[in-house]
């Protein structure tokens, strides 16, 4: 599986996030470079109120999991199907 980190968050917070991400999922492959990861490999995409468009080039997502207590910006992204 591949995750991908995406969104609005401080470099302290980015690192933490990444961190326990790995600690927790060992086995998976989990960066918040897109490059990296490579969009059409991406299965889970882990957000913190994303930019619109962040998310369209994951042809293979399936599911987004926001780091935030509301969906209005996910919901909000006409880049989603």
């Amino acid at each position: 599986m591949s995750v991908y980190l995406c969104g609005e968050l401080a470099p302290s917070e980015l690192d933490t996030w990444l961190r326990r991400l790995r600690e927790a999922l060992p086995e998976e492959t989990i960066d918040h470079n897109l490059a990296r990861l490579g969009p059409a490999l991406v299965d889970v995409a882990v957000v913190a109120n994303p930019a619109p468009g962040t998310r369209r080039d994951l042809g293979n997502l399936q599911l987004i999991q926001s780091l935030w207590a509301g969906v209005d910006r996910l919901l909000g992204d006409a880049t989603l199907p």
